[in-house]
């Protein structure tokens, strides 16, 4: 009897206290990464999703498969809980910039060391209000705008590019799928905001939306020109609108 590669996500049904070296302890509502299951479907094999240190062999009936989507982080493949890509985000932070938090306290620079160390500390109590989900609707969106806008504070800290948000909830837009033109507003607004007179974590107010023309791309290929150039030349193209007679 072996194990089999899983690869899946798990949140624990029931409470389970480890008896031996190589048991988990899970309790009720701990998110598990799956990464093996055993032939006879009696034992998993994994850890606590947001606290990989924590490993071990678990009951398969403790657990309930949860739904889960596939991520590339550079040469990386990961597994993540479907719609909790903030916490992700959240937890891969945590992770880098703590590299960054004890460059700043070695180097003995407390004056950039403390803000950080405290917006990370929200990271921290914000992703585990969202973890434990007893909260309402409008209060976990409300979380996550706050968590969304801690996280862009610390990479302006820590001198990381900002991600570009949607601005009703702090979700990362798929950048396969947004045109360059939004992409780029949405970096000019996040940069606006972050270096803005602002607490971390607070609610911003809602800019007003503006109004905007629908987003084209233009295309140009000049295969020849049929014209004796005796010396160096430049050609200028136009875009002109006919509503106003105007060129751009």
């Amino acid at each position: 009897m072996g194990w089999r590669p899983a690869d899946k996500i798990a949140v624990a049904l029931h409470n389970f206290k480890a008896n031996g070296v190589h048991q988990l302890t899970v309790h009720i509502g701990d998110l598990l990464y799956v990464q093996e299951e055993l032939d006879s479907g009696e034992w998993c094999r994994g850890y606590i999703f947001y606290e990989p240190s924590k490993r071990g062999i678990f009951p398969a009936s403790y657990i309930s498969i949860k739904e889960s989507t596939s991520r590339n982080i550079g040469s990386e493949r990961i597994v993540v809980p479907a719609g909790d890509e903030l916490l992700v985000e959240a937890t891969q932070g945590l992770r880098e910039w703590r590299w960054k938090l004890r460059e700043l306290y070695v180097r003995g620079s407390r004056e950039r060391w403390r803000p950080l160390y405290h917006a990370m500390e929200e990271v921290v109590n914000w992703r585990r209000t969202l973890v434990s989900s007893n909260t309402t609707l409008e209060a976990l969106q409300e979380t996550k705008v706050k968590l969304s806008a801690t996280i862009d504070e610390i990479n302006r800290l820590s001198g990381c590019p900002l991600t570009p948000r949607d601005p009703a909830t702090g979700a990362a837009v798929d950048s396969q799928n947004t045109s360059i033109l939004e992409l780029w507003r949405l970096h000019r607004d996040r940069r606006a905001d972050s270096t803005s007179d602002h607490t971390p974590g607070t609610l911003r107010r809602q800019r007003k939306a503006q109004p905007h023309g629908h987003l084209h791309h233009l295309f140009m290929r000049i295969d020849s020109v049929d014209h004796p150039f005796t010396e160096n030349s430049e050609i200028f193209f136009f875009l002109s609108s006919p509503c106003d007679i105007s060129f751009s």
